[in-house]
């Protein structure tokens, strides 16, 4: 049986024996940072005009962790689907970077599920937003809790 190692775990046992090789564990413990935001739906959000909700801005340094993101929400009426992802003119914008295709028709829990788990630092901050893709009939009223989960760069 063959036994591979991360970058991480090497440099933790150099360093049992030199202390110069001193693992950098900052790298792969940080802080977890959790936002629970809410948004209570207008009734007029349409996919015709490609309307999207900016969910919150994060700061500077922010590394967000798609797999641990999610949609709490009410039954928002008919039909609402669409993307999650970053929103920032200064860098570049990929409003399907988190989740790519999600159904919030029936309302409950719905996690994200990236293609891609490249953990992209955005330097100035960037805006979390909600593109929305289809909806039909929505319920104005109904609370969409969007739940982002990031780390800081140290």
């Amino acid at each position: 049986m063959a036994t591979f190692k991360t970058a991480l775990v090497t440099a933790q046992i150099a360093a049992l024996t030199n202390l110069a090789a001193k693992a950098n564990s900052s790298e792969a413990a940080r802080d977890l940072k959790v936002a629970r935001v809410r948004y209570p739906l207008v009734g007029t959000e349409t996919n015709v005009t490609s309307d999207v909700i900016d969910v919150i801005k994060l700061p500077p340094g922010a590394i967000v962790l798609p797999e641990l993101c999610s949609v709490t929400c009410d039954d928002p009426g008919t039909t609402l689907t669409g993307t999650l992802g970053f929103k920032d003119a200064s860098e570049t914008e990929d409003l399907d970077s988190f989740s790519s295709a999600m159904t919030l028709s029936s309302g409950g829990v719905v996690r994200c599920t990236p293609t891609v788990f490249d953990s992209i630092e955005h330097a100035t901050g960037a805006t979390v937003a909600f593109a929305v893709a289809s909806v039909n009939t929505l319920t104005a009223g109904a609370d969409l809790w969007f739940t982002i989960a990031f780390t800081m760069k140290k």
